[in-house]
């Protein structure tokens, strides 16, 4: 009896460890419902299962920017969601940081993602025709936020005279459906092999009231808001139809905004290589959390030379790309 009550107890201690022994992390993931707090929460159901040594806690954040905010205040027991401008304004020092953060790092991207404009305005066929329209966007610490302002407002005839609302996706999808906004900001998810995908507020705006139409950014106006801005405003055409039977009912130019997920050099190498290889390996995965894993590759994910340098990348998730031959 004794015998086997010492052996119960054994167990238990084990399970009880085993059960503590991971290491927790936060991940800020950006406004709930948009493409990074789904993949951010898909990552974390995945590591429990692949990577049992880790634990993702996702946080809510307004965007990108906030998110590399908050996770900075604890930077050996945070990750973040990241984009390719919140990413450069931070080791820039641009806002909302208030100087350089030295000891940030890509662990790598997981999305291809385009910001356009769509509207039900019948006079609004181009950025011009917006002039003296309701613009609403998401956050300003958002890439749709002042990012995608910075560029419109070069293109919009008396754009000083604007003020754009500044919301989440969920009041932006309102503003379109009860006619309080002319023109919405959209994030649409590239695909390599099938439709590309908007946020999901898309689907509800179409279900009440049909497919708005896009509107085209002519590409020398995002050539120019980069170069004043030393920023990666790099220009995508999306193709007519790219979304559904003629969704967009012609091309369409926007801008991309690469997203994906971010450490510091206080992250564990570990941690970072770990999430390098699921990002790489485990597309499948992905899919049974959210859509977003049906566009992931690995072109994607690794950081690419033509605007990244090796300094720029976590150690630890270099030395995957580096294993692999991806760098």
């Amino acid at each position: 009896m004794l015998k086997h009550l010492v052996t119960s107890l054994g167990i238990l201690a084990c399970t009880t460890f085993g059960a503590q022994a991971a290491e927790r992390f936060e991940i800020t993931a950006g406004i709930f419902g948009g493409t990074q707090y789904q993949y951010c929460f898909a990552l974390s159901e995945i590591i429990k299962a692949q990577a049992p040594q880790f634990e993702l806690l996702p946080v809510e954040t307004t965007g990108s920017p906030a998110s590399l905010l908050k996770a900075s205040q604890k930077p050996e027991k945070t990750i973040f969601a990241m984009s390719t401008t919140s990413f450069v304004d931070a080791i820039q020092g641009n806002r909302p940081y208030s100087a350089p953060v030295t000891n940030v790092k890509i662990i790598g991207f997981i999305t291809q993602n385009i910001q356009t404009l769509i509207t039900y305005a019948d006079d609004i066929k181009t950025v011009a025709d917006m002039s003296g329209k309701r613009f609403i966007t998401t956050s300003v610490l958002s890439s749709s936020g002042w990012h995608f302002w910075n560029i419109l407002k070069r293109a919009i005839p008396n754009s000083k005279d604007m003020k754009p609302t500044y919301a989440n996706w969920t009041a932006v999808q309102n503003g379109l459906l009860d006619g309080t906004a002319d023109v919405g900001a959209l994030g649409v998810t590239t695909s390599a092999s099938g439709p590309w995908m908007p946020i999901p507020a898309y689907a509800e705006i179409v279900a009440s009231r049909g497919a708005p139409h896009f509107i085209s950014v002519d590409e020398k106006y995002i050539r120019e808001a980069a170069e004043a801005e030393k920023m990666l405003y790099i220009p995508v055409l999306m193709p007519k139809g790219s979304i559904a039977e003629n969704v967009p009912a012609q091309d369409i130019m926007a801008w991309e905004e690469r997203l994906g997920i971010g450490g510091f050099e206080e992250t564990p190498d570990e941690l970072a290589y770990t999430i390098a290889k699921l990002l790489c390996e485990q597309a499948e995965a992905f899919t049974k959390f959210t859509p977003v894993g049906k566009a992931m590759s690995v072109s994607v994910t690794v950081p690419s030379k033509e605007f990244f340098r090796d300094e720029d990348i976590h150690p630890g998730a270099l030395r995957y790309y580096k294993e692999k031959g991806l760098r």
